[in-house]
């Protein structure tokens, strides 16, 4: 019998209910995805983050072997669960799920994407689908891109404040937002920061 998918899960020494399915992080690169996923493992959760086979599937336009896929897990983060439109797929197809938009402030978020998509400075450690290799020509639209993104998650799930959550990890924000709303204590380590660079100056909050 799946425990899980009745609603348990394991953290620590304890097994607690929760009222939710899965949770899905909707937002975008460079925002503390690596140190989400990290949380969810803190948290006992069985996550899924980025791996180039899942992405080359999503980019093939093979969605049912993504929703096959997350079947396995209870926790999701980069890309390609962030991707496009997918999360309004994974929103019908897990209902009762949760849905976390990880925020960050343009200025700091362009200058981090810059610094590992630009093939001026990353493009051998990444695949080279995702080098951009004329930042300064795609500025506007990766800026462009940014915006819409907020727009239209936040409009989407307006109105739907127990399932979507708006953090910002790289702000401070941790488990004291993070685990009120997945239902789960807070546990008793530091909120994880993870791939921290210059322009995140600030202390995560516990």
């Amino acid at each position: 019998m799946n425990w899980f998918r009745l609603g348990f899960r394991k953290a620590g020494n304890s097994r607690k209910m929760r009222s939710w399915n899965k949770v899905f992080e909707v937002g975008l690169p460079r925002t503390g995805t690596t140190s989400l996923g990290k949380a969810y493992e803190i948290l006992g959760f069985r996550h899924k983050g980025w791996d180039i086979d899942t992405t080359t599937r999503y980019k093939s336009g093979d969605i049912d072997f993504l929703l096959k896929l997350a079947e396995q897990y209870d926790a999701f983060e980069d890309h390609p669960w962030h991707a496009g439109e997918l999360f309004k797929t994974l929103d019908a197809r897990f209902p009762d799920s949760k849905f976390i938009f990880l925020d960050r402030d343009l200025d700091g978020w362009l200058k981090s994407f810059e610094r590992h998509f630009s093939a001026a400075t990353r493009k051998k450690r990444i695949p080279g689908t995702h080098v951009v290799e004329d930042f300064e020509a795609e500025k506007a639209r990766i800026i462009k891109w940014y915006h819409w993104r907020q727009d239209s998650v936040r409009e989407y799930f307006q109105e739907r404040d127990s399932d979507f959550l708006i953090m910002s990890i790289v702000g401070g924000d941790g488990w004291q937002k993070l685990c009120p709303f997945l239902e789960v204590d807070i546990p008793g380590v530091p909120f994880p920061h993870e791939n921290k660079s210059k322009s995140s100056s600030r202390a995560p909050r516990p």
